[in-house]
Parts: C-alpha cells; structure tokens; sequence
C-alpha cells in the first residue's frame, strides 16, 4: 500500500473505518495511522473524533470499526 491508494480509497468513501481499512489493504492498522496523520497534517483527512456516539460498549462489534476518519478536500 503506497499513500496515494490509501488517499485515493478515502476520498472514494467519504468516511472509512480503521477495521475496514485493514481488511481492503491488508495491513497492520498502526501502519495505516501512521499513514493517515500524513494526510491529516496535509489537511486531507481528519480523525472523527465524536466516534464514540455511534459505540455502546456491547461489544458486539470489532472496536477497530469505531475508529473513524473523514475526508475533508
């Protein structure tokens, strides 16, 4: 994965989640963190940070789809 697939992939989606990002792109997520802080530096990206809202702490989901981020160009 090269920063301009992962760039490319969340403009495509608008909103994606980290369990989602590991899934399509094969990777270890603290690999796509590092990533993706390039992009919210460059002002491409931000971290949703209200992500907690859509979470009930069932724990019926994977936590790692609750970590969301949004493309903002």
């Amino acid at each position: 994965m090269i920063l301009s697939e992962l760039r490319e992939y969340v403009r495509e989606h608008h909103v994606v989640n980290m369990y989602d990002l590991v899934i399509h792109f094969d990777t270890d997520a603290d690999t796509i963190r590092d990533m993706l802080n390039v992009l919210i530096r460059k002002g491409q990206v931000r971290k949703v940070q209200d992500s907690d809202v859509l979470c009930r702490k069932c724990v019926q989901c994977r936590l790692l789809a609750a970590e969301l981020y949004e493309w903002v160009e």
